[in-house]
């Protein structure tokens, strides 16, 4: 048994309180799938005169609220679809699970360079991910009691490819959860 892709109902944003980083406008928009939200400015990357880079990132979206139907108490995977305009430049730095205000599981943040994936063949991250699926549980335990809970949900964060000096926004379209049942 599998569920529809479900929007969350309550989504927010938080900076990092060590580093700058870059908010985002209209960010209700992305519940739903017909508008966009968007960085308030362009991510960017900066070459050092030693070849030191600095690269911005963005504040942490953290969604929550998903109203996930239960269809049996048996859990074996939880997938979250991401609709996100990169421009090729931009990086996942945070794709995990969050539960009563705490970071949970595995991070499927793709962080691989350009250049890396270029020499090694691997196709990079796009527009349109899926990041987990029918059989991952993103290495938790997760119960049905724990996706019924209003603290349930993802936490995304983005980053400037550190690989070539630029300046690029990012859009999101659409943030949503399945879930797999056994």
């Amino acid at each position: 048994m599998i569920t529809n892709f479900i929007s969350p109902t309550n989504i927010q944003q938080i900076p990092d309180t060590e580093f700058v980083t870059i908010p985002w406008v209209n960010l209700p928009y992305c519940i739903g799938k017909n508008s966009l939200a968007m960085t308030d400015q362009p991510l960017y990357t900066i070459s050092g005169l030693w070849m030191e880079r600095f690269r911005s990132k963005t504040n942490q979206i953290w969604t929550t609220g998903y109203d996930i139907p239960q269809l049996s108490n048996d859990i074996s995977g939880i997938s979250l679809r991401v609709n996100i305009n990169r421009a090729a430049r931009i990086q996942d730095l945070i794709i995990q699970l969050t539960l009563g205000g705490e970071l949970i599981g595995h991070n499927y943040a793709f962080d691989m360079t350009t250049e890396y994936a270029y020499m090694h063949n691997i196709p990079l991250v796009g527009d349109y991910n899926v990041y987990g699926g029918s059989t991952d549980m993103w290495g938790t335990e997760l119960t049905a009691m724990d996706l019924a809970d209003p603290t349930f949900g993802a936490v995304l964060s983005f980053q400037s490819n550190e690989t070539l000096p630029h300046r690029d926004l990012a859009y999101i379209n659409q943030i949503a959860i399945q879930v797999n049942y056994r």
